[in-house]
């Protein structure tokens, strides 16, 4: 298992924290300090903003630096017919991706919209990608269990999805997939709720308030902080290939090496996990959110 820098902020404001964008020049000291710390992946996508030319910038002075996932447009095959006019936008698409990131392949391109799983002609684009050498692996960005099981039925080679100590959905498919299928764990701390102040919480999500207040006296007993024990929690899934943590600002990135890095006994982990078996879905579901 090993983290994964999520770039989504970079290009974009970001979560229901308020996440702001920031600027360039410490986004470059970001990612100099996460090269230090050893993460050597970059999660990005075409509708991150200007992530990836924001990055692009910095792997012009440093090629080779880190290993990109990256994703297609959302709305990249949208009235298209024919097989050949699919080819074309998919290869068009992931020629002006690497363009913009100033590398010669990716580690991973994947569906940012997991409808295109049920389009063969997307499908067979995407297949052809990685046959054609321009990434070592093809997936999908998920946001239901069905959409996951549908990708390792088409044979993926990279599941993104989301997981944390209140989102169980994914957890019978993250344990039956085959090995040689890459788990990437996004929402960790569920777009930052999981971190988030308890006024901030009741100002802006009133409806998880009383059990983010519950998560947080459960932390405070055992004497750890709210992220020491949602990464720990993932930690404990061997299935899990990487966690993708997006960052404001280099203090985030600290704290989360840090977290990550430290150790929680396990019974404790556990003790405090069984409390959210249940969550209900309108709080684990960001889409529902809206």
């Amino acid at each position: 298992m090993e983290l994964c820098l999520g770039t989504v902020q970079f290009g974009m404001d970001y979560g229901i924290r308020g996440g702001k964008k920031p600027l360039k020049a410490d986004i470059y000291k970001i990612l100099d300090y996460a090269r230090e710390s050893r993460i050597t992946m970059l999660d990005t996508a075409s509708g991150y903003g200007d992530a990836q030319s924001v990055l692009g910038k910095y792997m012009i002075n440093n090629p080779g630096s880190f290993e990109i996932i990256s994703k297609l447009s959302r709305d990249l095959f949208t009235n298209l017919t024919s097989p050949r006019d699919y080819l074309e936008a998919a290869f068009q698409d992931t020629e002006t991706t690497l363009k913009q990131l100033w590398i010669p392949y990716l580690k991973g391109i994947l569906f940012h919209n997991p409808k295109h799983l049920n389009d063969k002609n997307a499908v067979a684009a995407l297949k052809e990608l990685k046959k054609s050498g321009y990434t070592e692996g093809i997936g999908v960005s998920v946001y239901e269990p069905e959409e996951a099981a549908h990708a390792l039925e088409l044979g993926m080679d990279f599941v993104q999805l989301p997981v944390n100590l209140f989102d169980h959905r994914f957890d019978e498919i993250v344990q039956q997939c085959d090995s040689s299928v890459k788990i990437l764990a996004r929402s960790v701390y569920l777009q930052g709720l999981l971190l988030m102040d308890i006024t901030e919480v009741h100002n802006k999500f009133p409806s998880a308030e009383a059990i983010i207040e519950k998560f947080n006296q459960l932390c405070e007993g055992y004497g750890y902080s709210r992220r020491d024990i949602a990464l720990a929690y993932l930690k404990k899934k061997s299935r899990i290939n990487s966690i993708i943590l997006g960052v404001d600002n280099m203090e985030q990135l600290q704290e989360n090496i840090t977290a990550y890095q430290g150790t929680v006994p396990e019974e404790i982990i556990e003790k405090i996990a069984e409390q959210f078996e249940n969550v209900n879905e309108n709080i684990v579901s960001p889409i529902k959110w809206r």
